[in-house]
């Protein structure tokens, strides 16, 4: 599938919120260490395997960036404390992404991504309830309405709902977390978790509450940045995808798995899909000192792109999981 970045992301937005984000970044900083503040620090073990047993990757914007010897989860250690992280997707950054990248594009990725997403989740099954957790704007939502879908959603962001019930007219959508929602058990046939899971500080229990809440045979489909992508692998820690206050975790398609299979789900599909060459174009010409000459990468973008995907190295992970009968 070819995807028009520009379409995608309008221009001068991603920009913007790089120098926002910069600014939140400054602000956690201790001035004397650059290191992030004692008092924002929130120790973690690993949210995978549960160790405390590290090593350090890299650093960026004074956070820790580790490595779990035991599962090989990456995360970050410490991570910023629950009240500056539950401030973040209610002002500042998140807001000015939602006003101007997330609504402005949104007939686009309805067309070009939702439409794409829900024609796989329908080639393992009818249409019946379907949660969208972590539903932004509610765009993905007004889609699987559309194709007669029963579609609920959860999500964090006041400026998210607002929209989707205001302009969307989207009625089940929830201002709370999926496990403060409390659905009954064995209700949904379907959940979609879109860029979801890098956020959490407690993964394990919220795929845990999705298998509780799908109904025997339903599936979870999820979509995670790859920490094992090209992208990743040429622009290393200067990727935009690495922001240590929202993207706690890092996955690549093994530990993501693993994940998984931990909350007792069956893994019947993983991919790799991305937009890497689009993406290591942005962050070349943003974050490196160095000019580089990419354009002749635009040549080759989507032959480079598919080979990277069927690789195994597209930087963003697709995996679906099925509930036992």
């Amino acid at each position: 599938m070819t995807i028009d970045i520009n379409k995608l992301h309008p221009e001068g937005v991603l920009e913007k919120a790089i120098e926002m984000r910069r600014s939140d970044m400054e602000c956690y900083q201790d001035p004397e260490t650059g290191m992030l503040k004692k008092e924002l620090e929130d120790y973690t073990n690993c949210m995978l395997c549960g160790i405390d047993n590290t090593d350090l990757l890299f650093m960026k914007e004074g956070f820790r960036f580790v490595q779990c010897k035991g599962c090989n989860l990456v995360y970050v250690n410490p991570r910023l404390n629950d009240e500056k992280i539950d401030h973040l997707y209610v002002s500042g950054r998140f807001e000015y992404q939602f006003r101007n990248l997330f609504i402005p594009s949104a007939a686009y990725r309805k067309e070009k991504l939702y439409a794409e997403r829900l024609k796989l989740i329908e080639s393992y099954m009818p249409t019946g309830k379907l949660l969208d957790v972590g539903a932004a704007a509610g765009h993905f939502m007004e889609t699987a309405l559309e194709r007669g879908w029963d579609a609920y959603g959860v999500e964090l962001s006041p400026f998210g709902i607002e929209y989707a019930k205001n302009e969307l007219k989207i009625k089940n959508i929830y201002k709370m977390g999926l496990l403060e929602q409390k659905f009954d058990g064995d209700f949904f046939d379907a959940i979609t978790m879109w860029d979801v899971i890098e956020h959490l500080k407690n993964p394990l229990d919220i795929v845990k509450e999705a298998y509780r809440i799908l109904k025997p045979g339903g599936m979870i489909f999820v979509y995670v940045p790859n920490f094992d992508s090209v992208e990743v692998a040429v622009c290393k820690e200067k990727c935009d995808t690495i922001v240590a206050d929202a993207h706690l975790i890092y996955f690549t398609t093994a530990t993501i798995k693993e994940l998984l299979q931990k909350a007792d789900f069956n893994v019947v599909y993983t991919d790799t899909v991305g937009l890497d060459i689009d993406h290591t174009i942005f962050n070349i010409k943003n974050h490196f000192e160095k000019i580089y000459n990419t354009e002749f990468l635009n040549d080759f973008k989507q032959t480079l792109q598919d080979a990277i995907d069927k690789s195994g190295k597209g930087n963003w992970v697709r995996i679906f999981g099925k509930k036992k009968m």
